[in-house]
This record gives C-alpha cells, sequence and structure tokens, in this order.
C-alpha cells in the first residue's frame, strides 16, 4: 500500500514545474542530464547512511525532465557507486562539485548497478 501511495504522489501535478526547470537548465543536454542523476543516485546507494535522500528525490525530478538514456544511466549509476563524479568526468553544468573527504563504498546492492 505505502509504494503505491507514494507512487502516486511522486506523479502529482505540482512537481510539473520544477520539472520544466530542470529540463531548461539542461537546454537539451540529455547526456548531462542522465550523469548527474546516475551519480547522485549511485553515491546515495552506495551510501545512504551519509545523507536524507534529497539525493534521490533530485535523481527521480532529473529523469522525469527527458528521456533517460538507460544504458548511459547505469554507467553513471556505476561510477556513483564507486566514488561519485570526483571518480569520471565532471558535468559541464557543475564544474564545482566538492569532493566528501573520507568517503568509502560500503557495498554493492545490485549487481547491475555495476555493469558498465
Amino acid at each position: 500500500m505505502l509504494h503505491g501511495e507514494a507512487l502516486l504522489r511522486a506523479k502529482r501535478s505540482e512537481l510539473q514545474p520544477l520539472i520544466d526547470e530542470l529540463s531548461e537548465l539542461t537546454a537539451g543536454r540529455d547526456d548531462i542530464r542522465v550523469e548527474c542523476a546516475g551519480t547522485m543516485a549511485g553515491s546515495w546507494f552506495a551510501s545512504p547512511g551519509m545523507a536524507m535522500g534529497h539525493e534521490l528525490i533530485a535523481a527521480g525530478l532529473l529523469l522525469l525532465a527527458g528521456p533517460p538514456d538507460t544504458d548511459l544511466l547505469l554507467r553513471w549509476i556505476s561510477i556513483g557507486l564507486r566514488g561519485g563524479p570526483e571518480s569520471g568526468r565532471i558535468s559541464q553544468l557543475e564544474p564545482e562539485i566538492k569532493t566528501r573527504r573520507g568517503w568509502k563504498p560500503r557495498r554493492v546492492l545490485h549487481s547491475y548497478f555495476t555493469t558498465v
């Protein structure tokens, strides 16, 4: 029941302005949008105790802002699991990403996240 209720709330029309803003920010660069969503989600899955979950909400909004390339998304989730965007190239939209000191991945939650 809770699963379904959460999904219903994720589809509320009040989120559309936020999704539209993110779509405008990426200016049609779906690759950068998917990169950002994947690394944020992967970083959170690697170390969920480090954050409250806002990263997953933000990643979801980015994915809703345009068509996701699922192969590219899995690649960036994998990079996020290994240490975030600092372990791969940093997006042109986020040149000043700050790295977390002492970050260590705990474990891979699902084997499909490790495929590149």
